[in-house]
């Protein structure tokens, strides 16, 4: 359906983290925003703006407009989002507004006036743009409702005391139940704590404080307990999940097939010729996503796993620094048994029959992906909310399983070939493996159902619409009568 641009239509500009787990569900959100009438500009940082023109190359296909603009980043020239995300991240959390502030300035001389701003709650300082201008402004949060309940519960509710992350101390969270140590985000212990990353976080709960809205990658049936205690606490969440395009959750359009805006260029041909040589349920897909840093150590342990295991594989190992070799001759040892790629087509991927099982760090964006096409997932969390997002998918989706990390004697914490060996087998092969399946399918259709019409998610978004209409309808009003 294409986007409407009449003079009544209301206008967002949407400003995402410049990643690709913030960009993607913020790029469908903006699509689902579009095909209902609402005027999208999506600013980018202008660093990463090239990329994110790609997107509209897809959104051109699909018959949708989305008007793309940058602004300054004030970052030294050569930066790189994958290897200098801290800095990145850091830098653009503090940046001056003034630049957002002209840019909608211009817009709204040029156009319909902006009726509202989303943006990514890792750059808070947009809300005193939206204050300063009078608009009305919605977070979006790219981790999980639980992540989020987690968060606001120790800057709210109990202060955090430092404790060791693999201690059997508990902490009980009233939206969640007992959390072990090992199963909170890292950010709550060294080194990541010793580093300012809660206190970074726990401030990012601040800024729901005047929000109209707090959009969210989820669904209502997905994280009830979460997402409760979060509206009980006044947090005006709106969620809008699972932001997967058409072709791989409601089916309503089978044109709607990525994101757009992808860091690499995708191997599709090779995957899907590969996969579709595969029986049913016999492929494990393996991706860390497009951040995570894998030791050459690990890289090992995963490829002798892997190998062990005696099951199909499609791994992607990026061609970054210490990332581009298993071992010598791996490749020709595996045989068609295995194909590595250094960027694939994971919707596409994940969807394919073939695929029986995620290899996974349990990123938030991945996760929903891996639960929205219904596969099993082995969860291999390494930090920041991962760890949390394992446990609710282990203990409360029960769609797949948690591998164990072995402490090194040089202090490094790997999993070793053997359990990995042991967890591809055991979702692949076992009676258990088969349960996990049924429950992943569940969850997808769960995710399905939010997003039809009628469902939790639908009707937020088209809540959400109307009421930034209302908002414009308003704004209208106002100017007529000056």
């Amino acid at each position: 359906m294409a986007s409407g641009t009449a003079s009544g239509s209301a206008h967002v500009v949407v400003l995402a983290f410049p990643q690709a787990g913030h960009t993607n569900p913020m790029l469908q959100f903006s699509k689902d925003l579009a095909s209902q009438g609402v005027i999208i500009t999506l600013v980018s940082f202008a660093f990463d703006h090239h990329r994110m023109l790609k997107a509209d190359k897809t959104l051109q296909r699909l018959g949708i407009r989305i008007r793309f603009e940058s602004i300054p980043d004030r970052l030294p020239p050569g930066i790189d989002i994958v290897s200098d995300v801290l800095y990145v991240f850091s830098n653009l959390q503090h940046i001056d507004g003034s630049d957002l502030e002209e840019l909608i300035h211009r817009l709204n001389v040029t156009g319909p006036p902006v009726t509202c701003i989303v943006y990514d709650a890792f750059m808070p300082w947009v809300a005193q743009v939206s204050t300063k201008l009078k608009i009305p402004r919605a977070v979006f949060y790219t981790q999980s409702a639980t992540v989020a309940a987690i968060y606001h519960h120790f800057k709210y509710v109990e202060k955090w005391n430092n404790c060791e992350q693999d201690s059997n101390d508990v902490v009980v969270i009233p939206a969640i139940g007992e959390m072990r140590m090992p199963d909170l985000p890292s950010i709550f212990f060294p080194p990541l704590l010793t580093a300012g990353c809660l206190d970074i976080n726990l401030k990012l709960i601040e800024s729901f404080n005047g929000a109209s809205w707090v959009i969210l990658n989820s669904f209502d049936e997905l994280e009830s307990k979460a997402i409760n205690y979060l509206r009980e606490a006044n947090v005006p969440v709106c969620t809008v999940g699972s932001l997967i395009p058409s072709a791989f959750l409601d089916r309503i359009n089978s044109e709607d097939t990525q994101f757009g805006g992808s860091p690499w260029e995708e191997e599709t041909e090779e995957c899907m010729e590969w996969l579709n040589s595969k029986p049913p349920h016999s492929v494990v897909y393996v991706s860390f996503g497009s951040i995570a840093a894998i030791s050459t150590k690990q890289l090992r342990e995963i490829g002798r796993g892997l190998q062990s295991s005696e099951q199909n594989f499609l791994w992607v190992i990026r061609s970054a620094a210490g990332q581009g070799t298993v071992w010598e001759g791996f490749a020709e040892e595996i045989g068609d048994r295995g194909l590595i790629v250094k960027w694939s087509p994971q919707l596409k991927v994940l969807n394919h029959p073939s695929v029986g099982a995620f290899m996974s760090h349990c990123g938030w964006n991945s996760t929903v992906e891996g639960l929205s096409a219904g596969v099993p997932m082995l969860g291999c969390d390494l930090c920041f909310d991962q760890p949390t997002n394992c446990k609710v998918m282990v203990e409360v989706w029960k769609m797949g399983v948690k591998l164990k990390r072995t402490q090194q004697d040089d202090g490094d914490v790997t999993f070793e070939w053997d359990e990995i060996e042991r967890c591809v087998r055991r979702v692949i092969c076992s009676e258990e493996g088969a349960e996990l399946r049924k429950n992943a399918v569940h969850w997808k259709e769960s995710a399905k159902t939010a997003t039809m019409e009628g469902g939790s998610s639908h009707s937020n978004v088209s809540r959400f619409v109307k009421e930034v209409t209302k908002f414009r309808q308003l704004l209208v009003s106002q100017l007529n009568e000056i």
